[in-house]
C-alpha cells in the first residue's frame, strides 16, 4: 500500500482526473479514495466485477 501511495500521491490522482474530465464540480467525491478503494477491492477477492 505504502508503495502504491507514493507511486501515485492524492494529488496527481486529483489532477489526472481533472485532465481527464471525470471530476466535472468539486463534491463529496473523493478520486483519490474511489481509486484505491477499487485498486484494493478488486484486489481482495478471486473474481470481483463493479456490478457485484
Amino acid at each position: 500500500m505504502r508503495r502504491l501511495t507514493t507511486l501515485f500521491p492524492s494529488e496527481f490522482l486529483e489532477e489526472h482526473a481533472e485532465e481527464l474530465g471525470v471530476v466535472e464540480r468539486e463534491g463529496k467525491l473523493q478520486i483519490p479514495v474511489l481509486v484505491w478503494a477499487l485498486v484494493f477491492g478488486f484486489a481482495a477477492g478471486e473474481s470481483r466485477t463493479l456490478a457485484g
